[in-house]
């Protein structure tokens, strides 16, 4: 590859160089002083006319940086893995706890229907036999005699005594 080409080569992939190197300098062309790190250590005008670049970086530092940026790059990958794994467990916990709070209202809901018509019947008993009737029932004494009561087959103290 010619010389031209490549110092074309660089110009297209590479970067404008601030500052620019001395030769570029001395030129007065150091606004166009171009660096591809992936392709040459010297800029485009420097390897165009065969001079030593000021820049003159060595491919071996540039293959270090690759190196570096590659696992960065990994890096990240596996940390937006991880966060992508956490924001799903999250959203699923988020999505459960919401049928939950579903369920549970939907169940309170059930009660005070419940509520509602026993409290509803309470009301209809009282229209027909009248308030007095359901607080008085509610009042009812079971405290009942027993051996008092006169059963078919005797008192409850004669069978006892017969057992």
């Amino acid at each position: 590859m010619s010389r031209k080409l490549f110092a074309d080569r660089i110009v297209l992939e590479g970067l404008v160089m601030a500052p620019s190197c001395r030769q570029c300098r001395s030129a007065g062309c150091a606004d166009r002083c171009t660096l591809s790190a992936r392709l040459s250590g010297r800029c485009s005008r420097c390897v165009e006319r065969n001079n030593k670049c000021s820049f003159l970086v060595s491919v071996a530092d540039f293959a270090s940086l690759d190196r570096q940026r590659s696992k960065l790059r990994l890096e990240i990958r596996k940390a937006k893995e991880v966060q992508a794994k956490a924001l799903s467990e999250q959203l699923r916990n988020e999505l459960l706890l919401e049928s939950i709070d579903k369920r549970e209202k939907a169940l309170f809901d059930r009660g005070l229907e419940a509520v509602e018509a026993v409290e509803q019947q309470e009301a209809e008993m009282s229209d027909l036999f009248g308030p007095s009737v359901l607080h008085d029932a509610a009042t009812v004494s079971l405290d009942v005699d027993w051996f008092g009561l006169d059963f078919p087959a005797g008192t409850v103290e004669a069978l006892q005594n017969n057992s």
